[in-house]
């Protein structure tokens, strides 16, 4: 993404750090860059300028972090940590029935880059909800540059803690948020509270085939840099969800389709490499984002084939409110 965390001074994203976020969303150099008069969201939004004052303006800093966005990137696709990219929004947008009267809570939603093209697909307004300070920063900058600034929303906060205007969302959509939240009950049951009736609740997670999955082994196959992995059975969150009034439409395993998009991916490794070697970072940052890439390939490796064994399972389930 060509962020330089050196530019992240005493906790703050500077001015120069968000000129380079929109001259590399432009296309452009920093010198060619047209600012801040370059993007309106749809006469509806405010001026670039008024969206970066919106945005949020204190962040942790963090190195590896921000290695490990860059890498999820060339990986992934702009916007994304995670498989999947646009591949599931059609499908999403088509089953929970959104629109733009409708608004939506993304729990877990990273760099917004599906939360953008959900709202462009579909018109429906979204509100990002996002434990990482650093991705809140760089999703609101992306959101202003795309001119979604009011459209699409990032807030920071506790995924332990989710509190929700009571019925307030038509939608919410986690995308494997459950896998490192340790109060699943009490979030579920926010959940169910925060959308109106007949809200659809939409969520893909990682899921154990027995309660008394080995923690160890869980670690080692997803990493902490996300959040500690806390896995649960498919039979668990059906239990939770029913106990928290939402009627299951849909559960279904997508684990071999996330085994391509994860063999596709790293069918590029050689270029992502490539691309870290040719980049403008000094040989210092390239470095770690080398070694980055190749934690990022352990970790994937191990999911994949956890996933294809069948050790563990990626689940979607779909949910009514009653």
């Amino acid at each position: 993404m060509g962020l330089n965390v050196k530019e992240k001074i005493d906790g703050v994203v500077t001015p120069d750090l968000k000129k380079k976020v929109a001259a590399w969303w432009q296309g452009v150099g920093v010198d060619d860059l047209n600012w801040p008069e370059a993007v309106e969201d749809d006469g509806d939004a405010p001026l670039a300028e008024d969206a970066i004052e919106a945005a949020p303006e204190k962040v942790e800093i963090s190195v590896e972090l921000s290695h490990f966005i860059k890498v999820s990137e060339m990986l992934w696709g702009q916007g994304y940590v995670t498989p999947g990219g646009k591949s599931f929004i059609d499908l999403w947008g088509q089953q929970l029935s959104l629109n733009k009267e409708k608004s939506t809570a993304y729990l877990g939603a990273g760099l917004g880059g599906q939360a953008r093209e959900l709202n462009l697909s579909t018109g429906s307004w979204v509100t990002c909800y996002e434990r990482h300070p650093e991705m809140v920063a760089v999703a609101s900058d992306e959101a202003m540059m795309a001119g979604l600034a009011k459209k699409v929303t990032s807030e920071i906060y506790d995924p332990e803690k989710l509190e929700l205007e009571a019925e307030k969302f038509n939608a919410v959509i986690a995308k494997e948020e459950f896998t490192t939240i340790e109060n699943k009950q009490g979030v579920i049951e926010a959940i169910s509270n925060g959308m109106k009736k007949s809200g659809m609740f939409m969520f893909t997670v990682y899921t154990a085939n027995s309660p008394d999955v080995d923690a160890a082994k869980t670690k080692e196959m997803f990493g902490d840099m996300l959040g500690t992995p806390s896995l649960w059975t498919d039979k668990q969150y059906v239990e939770c969800l029913e106990s928290a009034g939402l009627d299951i439409h849909i559960n279904e395993e997508l684990s071999d389709k996330y085994v391509e998009f994860i063999n596709a991916a790293w069918g590029q490794y050689r270029s992502v490499v490539d691309k870290i070697k040719e980049g403008d970072e000094t040989d210092l940052e390239k470095a770690a984002l080398l070694k980055m890439v190749g934690i990022s390939a352990e970790q994937w490796t191990h999911i994949s084939m956890n996933l294809a064994s069948g050790d563990i399972q990626l689940r979607r389930f779909l949910a009514r409110k009653i």
